[in-house]
């Protein structure tokens, strides 16, 4: 996703920002998950992460569906 990210930005300011968060939700990620935990309800942390798991699916989608459209050679330009 990373990846995708810096081909999609022309300066480079989103992909630091996106590295930046992916760090970020790795490291307060398992805090997060041990708040949400509680008294043994694992059930709710299952359904936080797939919907955080989809929700940046369908972000994603559809700028990556209009970068594989484009040639391979050339880059997205935003204006």
């Amino acid at each position: 996703m990373l990846g995708l990210i810096s081909e999609l930005d022309n300066e480079g300011r989103i992909a630091s920002l996106a590295a930046f968060t992916s760090t970020l939700g790795l490291s307060a990620g398992p805090g997060f998950a041990a708040f949400m935990v509680g008294e043994d309800s694992y059930e709710r942390v299952l359904l936080f992460s797939l919907t955080i798991l989809f929700t940046s699916l369908v972000l994603i989608i559809i700028p990556a569906m209009k970068l594989d459209s484009l040639n391979k050679t050339s880059r997205m330009i935003w204006s």
